[in-house]
């Protein structure tokens, strides 16, 4: 694998904001288990009685979890004004490789 290798895990989410700006994230089992252990205990309601909220939330960890953005989960329910499929193109992640071994090391 080299440098350039994309690491593809989770779903690409595009969100677009209230001031204009569009944030690419990925969102992981982790953003949906934050959803699991924090619906009962606000009184949410289950994810297919609420997708929007639920939708809207795992979104919300997924930036947060990617310091993509600093917004309280307040304050994103108002900035967050679509969320939807990102292309695979749209959100790279390189992975640090070693250099391979050359000559003089072995």
């Amino acid at each position: 694998m080299t440098s350039t290798d994309r690491v593809s895990y989770g779903n690409p989410t595009r969100l677009t904001m209230a001031d204009g700006s569009v944030l690419v994230v990925r969102v992981t089992n982790p953003d949906r288990l934050r959803w699991d252990l924090t619906a009962p205990r606000k009184g949410w309601g289950k994810a297919t009685d609420v997708p929007m909220l639920a939708q809207t939330f795992i979104a919300w960890a997924a930036a947060k979890r990617e310091e993509a953005t600093d917004l309280s989960w307040e304050q994103f329910q108002d900035a967050c004004l679509m969320i939807a499929d990102a292309d695979d193109e749209e959100t790279t992640v390189i992975r640090p490789t070693t250099k391979a071994p050359t000559d003089e090391l072995l």
